[in-house]
């Protein structure tokens, strides 16, 4: 039988280390240009130069894919809630509207709107309509 010691340490959690030889500001740091660089290689190389920290293009895709895969993990069980019934709802089902027409036009639209404290913002207008 094999026994496996597991180390803890009260310290690793006051200094939020994680499993990675890297702090934490250090892996997010990482995964930001691991993820707006398109190349793992470049995004390595521009850690390194900025940091002084020394990254490999394969660690630093092996911490955007295991990072990456968490936060998909959490996006889909997030969906997943909102969209959950629970007991004390009641789902009330619209009907399916009916065209006037078999054939429908759709035009869509863009337009600027100036949001205080927030400046312009550009908002999508759609008209869809009966083709007689």
């Amino acid at each position: 039988m094999t026994t496996v010691a597991v180390v803890f340490s009260p310290l690793d959690v006051s200094l939020q280390l994680t499993s990675h030889a890297w702090s934490r500001q250090t892996i997010e740091a990482a995964l930001r240009l691991g993820t707006e660089i398109p190349s793992y290689a470049r995004a390595a190389e521009s850690f390194t130069a900025l940091t002084g920290v020394a990254l490999s293009k394969s660690a630093l895709q092996r911490l955007v894919l295991e990072y990456g895969s968490g936060v998909v993990e959490a996006e889909a069980e997030q969906a997943r809630r909102m969209v959950e019934v629970t007991a004390s709802e009641e789902v009330i089902w619209r009907e399916r509207v009916q065209p006037d027409s078999a054939v429908m036009a759709g035009s869509s639209d863009g337009v600027l709107i100036h949001v205080r404290a927030e400046g312009w913002k550009e908002v999508k207008t759609l008209s869809v309509s009966a083709v007689l």
